[in-house]
């Protein structure tokens, strides 16, 4: 998925390494370079997605504490504002510099956004007070959760799932439960997240027993591959989709255990872990279907992993990063994968792993988007803690000496 990189936090960071590159008779030196973005005049930022033309958004803390989304491009940090309240958030970019998030309004609730033209545009809700947008595909369709006006068992307003698209917000409904959200979006306009099927529940803390499921052409598909021996009770969600329609999805049990699969039309291929691991989750794919996230080994360490197929291949850790463990949060569709090991963001290509280094006195950093340019959008920090203080986003650039 080129846009839709599940932002997450892990740690991680770099020590830049040069990798010799040969042609025409002559050799280049082909190194990763970072570069410090910045804030908005505050003491951290993050970055969470990167677009193919090296456009960044993110967040950042501003000169009076409060937290703004950003679009970095061409050495500049711009500060997108807000809805009329204090702080917004930036979730994703698509291929024509559209953003979308979340803001708080003058009266404090928080409204889904869209960011084009130097404007943020308030889409709404479903009838309820807040709603947030995730996702947007080329051509600006939107997708995201938003409160309805029903109310639930506990008195807390319902979530739907919603797609946006020219000025209007709908309503894509559930699985005949009562809450649904929507998290990715193909090019075809296919949405995918997790929908309720269950019988009223007291809330999506408790008993929300959602289904993964894929809205397409008017139409809710329960895209949850059914019981996993024993009948255990279980929530599934999915999290990405590529263009062949082609889904990702996570399984949470309530005995404590994880599964995944890759969802195609006609059925559900089963991941494996790692041998003997016991936890394992996606985070996202490509349009080869190929699909990174973590599992454990049989050491129960968290390790890197890509999945071509069932099978788990762990990618291993970098040397002398500070840890046994680590995840793989984005991959583009040259198969190129970031993510973190130990306290170091990492690329793997080719086959290996490189560090790419971090900020000067820093320790930690994490890769968490790349796009098909050699560019790769992450943090570097003093702390493992993404939001702690001096944390800064950071873009990895391949230069050839």
């Amino acid at each position: 998925m080129r846009r839709f990189a599940l932002l997450v936090a892990g740690l991680a960071l770099l020590a830049g390494v040069a990798a010799a590159v040969s042609g025409g008779g002559t050799q280049a030196q082909a190194r990763w370079v970072i570069t410090d973005l910045g804030t908005l005049g505050g003491k951290r930022s993050l970055a969470v997605a990167i677009d193919e033309r090296g456009q960044i958004v993110g967040n950042s803390t501003t000169a009076n504490g409060s937290q703004h989304a950003f679009l970095w491009e061409d050495g500049d940090m711009r500060d997108l504002g807000t809805l009329g309240g204090r702080k917004s958030a930036a979730r994703a970019i698509n291929g024509r510099g559209q953003i979308v998030g979340a803001s708080d309004t003058r009266s404090g609730r928080e409204h889904a956004f869209l960011w084009q033209n130097g404007k943020m545009r308030d889409l709404g809700t479903l009838g309820g007070q807040r709603s947030d947008a995730g996702a947007i595909n080329d051509k600006g369709q939107v997708i995201g959760w938003a409160e309805t006006k029903a109310k639930g068992a506990s008195g807390s307003p319902l979530v739907h799932a919603f797609l946006w698209q020219n000025g209007k917000m709908r309503d894509l409904g559930t699985l005949g439960g009562q809450r649904s959200e929507a998290l990715a979006i193909n090019e075809h306009g296919q949405v995918v997240g997790r929908c309720d099927s269950s019988s009223p529940s007291t809330g999506m803390e408790k008993g929300w027993k959602g289904r993964a499921c894929l809205w397409q052409a008017g139409k809710v598909i329960n895209l949850d591959p059914g019981p996993l021996g024993g009948g255990v009770e279980r929530m599934s969600r999915a999290i990405a989709i590529n263009e062949r329609g082609e889904a990702a999805v996570n399984i949470d049990m309530h005995d404590g255990y994880t599964d995944a699969f890759l969802w195609r039309k006609g059925g559900s291929t089963r991941l494996h872990s790692l041998e003997n691991g016991e936890l394992f989750w996606t985070n996202a794919l490509n349009e080869q279907g190929q699909v990174v996230g973590t599992s454990q080994d049989e050491n129960l360490d968290y390790r890197p992993v890509l999945w071509r197929g069932r099978n788990a291949m762990n990618l291993g850790v970098l040397p002398h990063a500070g840890g046994n463990w680590g995840e793989a949060h984005a991959i583009n569709d040259r198969g190129q994968i970031v993510g973190h090991s130990g306290s170091h963001a990492f690329l793997r290509a080719n086959g290996s792993l490189t560090d790419l280094g971090v900020l000067p006195a820093d320790t930690f950093s994490n890769a968490v988007a790349i796009n098909g340019h050699d560019q790769v959008a992450g943090w570097s920090s003093q702390s493992e803690e993404p939001e702690s203080i001096g944390t800064h986003a950071v873009l990895w650039t391949l230069k050839r000496d």
